[in-house]
């Protein structure tokens, strides 16, 4: 099993802000809700991710902070 990163991880590796991941957690990108005592929080496991967004843009994501190749 893969190591689940958070949403902060998750804008790093990517190089987007958390408002393009919460945009693409509305189109269905997968993610893990998990309780941290009673805080819920989102996972994600980084392959899951770099899958959906290759499924949903075959070619490379540009956004402000650069470009993301899928």
């Amino acid at each position: 099993m893969e190591e689940e990163i958070t949403m902060k991880k998750l804008c790093l590796e990517l190089q987007v802000a958390d408002s393009t991941v919460y945009r693409w957690m509305e189109k269905g990108m997968p993610s893990i809700s998990r309780l941290d005592g009673l805080k819920p929080t989102r996972r994600f496991e980084l392959s899951k991710v770099t899958a959906w967004l290759k499924k949903q843009r075959p070619n490379p994501i540009t956004t402000k902070r650069g470009t993301i190749r899928t």
